[in-house]
């Protein structure tokens, strides 16, 4: 099932959902968390590691997860890794350190 993504920053999976947390120290990504679509569980964290530049998924402890949910947390970090390389290139995209408007880009 792919991940239905929402104009304020969530996309929502089958089990799976990604809210906007808050930008990173840096103020240029965003941090998201990944919660059970069931029972809001705090399963862990989206965020951005330049080394690799790309976003990448890191699970609270003792947490397991079946293969749709890692499809749609890798769609998830797929999508934002694209925003991500976009933004840096230049085009428009979005903007971390801004406040949200309805549109979520800040705006």
């Amino acid at each position: 099932m792919a991940l239905k993504f929402a104009t304020d920053w969530t996309a929502t999976g089958k089990h799976l959902k990604f809210s906007y947390l808050g930008p990173s120290p840096s103020g240029k990504t965003g941090i998201f968390g990944v919660f059970s679509s069931h029972d809001e569980t705090f399963l862990g964290t989206v965020g951005y590691l330049a080394k690799w530049r790309q976003y990448t998924f890191d699970p609270e402890a003792n947490t397991t997860y079946a293969a749709s949910c890692l499809q749609d947390i890798t769609e998830f970090c797929e999508h934002w890794t694209k925003e991500q390389k976009e933004m840096h290139e230049g085009f428009p995209a979005i903007s971390f350190r801004a406040d949200r408007g309805d549109d979520g880009n800040g705006a």
